[in-house]
């Protein structure tokens, strides 16, 4: 049954895919603390950065699949994307920002 093979390799990508974001997420917080830019151990802070690493982990790898970046650097990826955190969205905004005036120049030419 194809829609089984689907279901099951599904299951395992996002399940790589969270754990690595997650994994992101808690390496950021890890180094904030040892920067000392947080001075004690906030469960909500964790919490906080698991969040915004694990949106930023799916949105990495749904571009690294759009633009069919080889699977061997996708966790990769991920793995930078996610303990960059809301970093990384604001650099993929920037980018989306840019390629939506390109098309907007276009368009008016």
């Amino acid at each position: 049954m194809p829609e089984k093979d689907f279901l099951s390799s599904a299951i395992v990508t996002y399940s790589w895919v969270l754990f690595i974001s997650i994994w992101g997420g808690v390496a950021s917080y890890v180094g904030k603390m040892r920067q000392g830019l947080i001075k004690r151990f906030s469960f909500g802070e964790i919490i906080g950065d698991i969040a915004i690493s694990g949106f930023v982990g799916f949105i990495t790898y749904s571009i690294c699949e759009y633009g069919n970046i080889p699977m061997s650097i996708r966790p990769a990826l991920v793995g930078i994307c996610a303990h960059m955190g809301s970093k990384a969205i604001f650099m993929f905004e920037g980018g989306i920002d840019n390629l939506f005036k390109r098309w907007l120049t276009k368009r008016a030419q």
